[in-house]
């Protein structure tokens, strides 16, 4: 896995044929990050418990043979020991702690070894069997990248008129206000649609492959449909708390 996901040339094709521009692009760049966080399988615990013990092992035995060389009880750990000093203080090891090597490095490994360790002790007993592939939030962090990028390359009137000081500058906003967003990069479900399509090219440049799906690029059905009944359900709530508020205000006695 690559330190960070990004689209090949045949993804940045098929975004550009529908319709994002490059902003849009360069966010949703960003937003892969986010995406395979939430998408990646989480380890087996057993897999993460024997990382953790190889850390603890490894450093501790290299603490150990590190003690030993930093006070030579033979002729073959005193000239190492010259050796490694000669060789650490090279290049930009000047600002490390200590008279030599052995007085930086031993108290880290020691810091390690216990940090590993701590580690296996909070190693929850029951981690997920397999990722959630339903989660909304990275079909949300994409529509999020789309408008942002979209509102980067065309501007918006609310950030350009924030506040408007007379008639000629709320006509000079409405002539700044930006093309409409398009309507084909609307959030849908439909498997045809633009969104859908981006979607799948997301899930794919970040290595997320269904099992049922015939293609990688089919629209992740249930992560969509669940971000929009989230959305939905976000919606209700935010207008009657509107309601309730406007009507709470109207009944205040006068």
């Amino acid at each position: 896995m690559s330190i960070r996901p990004d689209f090949t040339p045949d993804h940045l094709h098929g975004l550009k044929r529908l319709g994002l521009c490059d902003e849009q692009v360069g966010e949703l760049r960003t937003a892969l990050i986010e995406v395979r966080r939430v998408l990646t399988k989480p380890a087996a615990r057993n897999d993460i418990k024997k990382v953790l013990k190889d850390v603890e092992k490894f450093s501790t035995r290299l603490m150990d043979m590190l003690g030993e060389i930093a006070v030579p009880s033979n002729a073959a750990c005193s000239e190492a020991l010259g050796l490694i000093e000669e060789g650490y203080w090279q290049g930009d090891r000047l600002n490390d702690d200590g008279p030599t090597s052995m007085h930086h490095l031993l108290p880290r490994l020691e810091a390690l070894a216990k940090a590993a360790h701590s580690g296996l002790a909070a190693l929850p007993t029951n981690l997920p069997a397999r990722h959630a592939s339903a989660d909304p939030r990275p079909v949300k962090r994409i529509n999020t990248a789309l408008r942002y990028g979209w509102n980067k390359a065309h501007g918006s009137w609310a950030r350009s008129m924030p506040d408007p000081e007379s008639d000629a500058d709320f006509v000079a906003g409405i002539m700044a206000n930006p093309p409409p967003y398009p309507v084909e990069l609307l959030p849908s479900r439909d498997p045809d649609s633009n969104f859908a399509e981006i979607v799948g090219i997301c899930y794919e440049a970040v290595g997320e492959d269904y099992e049922h799906a015939d293609d990688v690029r089919t629209i992740p059905d249930r992560a969509i449909r669940n971000y929009l009944e989230m959305e939905q359900e976000w919606k209700s709530k935010a207008r009657a708390a509107f309601e309730k508020g406007l009507k709470g205000a109207m009944q205040k006695p006068k």
